[in-house]
């Protein structure tokens, strides 16, 4: 089985993940599918906070050949959420740097232990690609998912479909 370089596979999460915001009407980016459930917005926002706030440092610990512990990120929305756009351009520019950490590391050290997790013990660059990618593609399943129940049910009985649909 040919196995896809990690980075190229991050690569291509980002791309799924950005193509099902873009399917995302603006009237839709902010509702959530149903009670409790996050919007499309509030995806984004927890994956641009944990790119930003746990991935990127734990790749900069390791170029300095620092091991790091991490705390649980909070399901929360910061107190002043930015508007859409900019929330993904700040993606992009955390994700484009996290690309640049990867491709500065050689290969040979991407087995080092770079920190300890508080569930899944020694964690080293080959895992973290792996979740990286990975939490792009469940951020992704979730908002296709919310897409489907919202558009779904914008004709339902019980719903108002939203004034435009356009973005």
């Amino acid at each position: 089985m040919t196995q896809i370089d990690p980075i190229e596979a991050i690569r291509m999460a980002d791309v799924l993940f950005e193509h099902t915001l873009a399917s995302f009407p603006q009237a839709l980016l902010h509702t959530q599918p149903r009670p409790g459930e996050w919007s499309a917005y509030e995806v984004l926002s927890h994956i641009e906070i944990v790119e930003r706030e746990r991935y990127l440092p734990q790749l900069a610990a390791a170029v300095r050949g620092e091991t790091l512990s991490m705390t649980p990120v909070p399901g929360v929305l910061p107190a002043s959420p930015p508007p859409f756009d900019e929330l993904l351009a700040n993606y992009r520019a955390t994700r484009a740097e996290e690309i640049a950490f990867l491709e500065g590391l050689p290969r040979d050290q991407w087995a080092t232990t770079i920190f300890n997790h508080w569930t899944y013990g020694e964690i080293d660059i080959h895992w973290l690609a792996r979740r990286m990618q990975q939490h792009t593609l469940d951020g992704t399943q979730q908002s296709m998912m919310a897409l489907g129940l919202l558009t779904m049910g914008a004709y339902g009985r019980d719903a108002t479909p939203p004034a435009s649909l356009d973005r």
